[in-house]
């Protein structure tokens, strides 16, 4: 096989709605980021472009969005990639063909991959398995095997109680893939066994407070194949204090999540569902109005 490189890029989250306490021009920014990327994998020949779900954060993403990333990315090389939650209605495959991520497949930009192999090269072939997708068996184990999830996979939990699939564990349980690019987890990670690698390159932008707190630095990833040598590229970013309402005093932690959590946990109405239990614990937990006005928002949205 002559050697090659592939171009990796994270989560993207593409959206025309600023998160909470960024300040800049975010849909903007995140093109930026987008186009550094592509500068790189130009720069260095990539043969193919990868990406691990979640591009877009919200399925309602305007339509101007859209159309900006078709306008840039019909002159650059055709992403393959999965599907996350946020990009479906519902968290859905059954809305994927309404979301605006099948519009960029439409577009001829973006390939939705699944359990048929899609050859780069000869010899050389990627799957995908989306948001709640099974792991596909691949075709041919004496292929070079590459694998692209959406699945919460990572070395650290984010928050008390979350329970996460470790790297190594994923790597001796799917022999068959050389490499796994993974996503929907926001912070990068690299784990080798058995001469196989599973990676994740984070998010390629800063959205919220913790992504500070846990000190996220924007980048993507050139592999190269067969020899599984990485480069990071850590991408340019403003100052946080540019980007960020860092004056808006933060919310103490008062044990209550860590609290709220537990009674989740240990909740005995599994079968009553995840929205009525949530709920009925809230109430439980005497949560104030302005918290259960939340509550009620989150809800409505998850119904669309």
């Amino acid at each position: 096989m002559e050697p090659f490189t592939i171009g990796i890029i994270g989560d993207t989250h593409f959206t025309n709605v600023a998160p909470k306490r960024r300040k800049d021009n975010y849909f903007a920014a995140q093109m930026n980021k987008l186009g550094q990327a592509y500068e790189i994998f130009e720069k260095e020949n990539c043969q193919a472009v990868l990406q691990a779900g979640d591009f877009f954060d919200a399925p309602t993403v305007a339509n101007r969005v859209k159309a900006s990333l078709i306008e840039y990315l019909r002159t650059k090389k055709r992403i393959l990639g999965v599907w996350g939650q946020h990009d479906v209605t519902g968290h859905s495959v059954n809305t994927l063909p309404n979301s605006p991520i099948r519009v960029l497949e439409a577009a001829g930009v973006l390939q939705i991959l699944n359990h048929q192999a899609t050859e780069i090269v000869s010899g050389v072939c990627v799957y995908g398995a989306s948001f709640g997708e099974e792991i596909p068996k691949v075709r041919n184990s004496n292929d070079f095997n590459i694998l692209v999830t959406h699945r919460m996979i990572g070395n650290r939990p984010l928050f008390p109680g979350q329970v996460l699939e470790e790297p190594r564990a994923f790597l001796r349980a799917y022999e068959d893939y050389k490499v796994t690019l993974v996503g929907d987890y926001h912070y990068p990670f690299t784990d080798r066994w058995n001469g196989r690698m599973i990676i994740n390159v984070g998010a390629i932008i800063r959205q919220t407070m913790t992504d500070l707190k846990f000190e996220l630095k924007p980048s993507v990833c050139v592999v190269s194949i067969p020899d599984l040598q990485v480069k990071t590229y850590e991408l340019q970013v403003d100052p946080s204090e540019s980007v960020f309402d860092l004056e808006s005093p933060e919310i103490k932690n008062t044990g209550v999540l860590e609290r709220f959590i537990k009674k989740m946990l240990n909740s005995k109405g599994t079968s009553e569902g995840w929205k009525s239990t949530l709920i009925r614990v809230m109430a439980e937990m005497n949560a104030n109005q302005a918290v259960k006005d939340e509550l009620d928002s989150a809800l409505e949205e998850a119904a669309k």
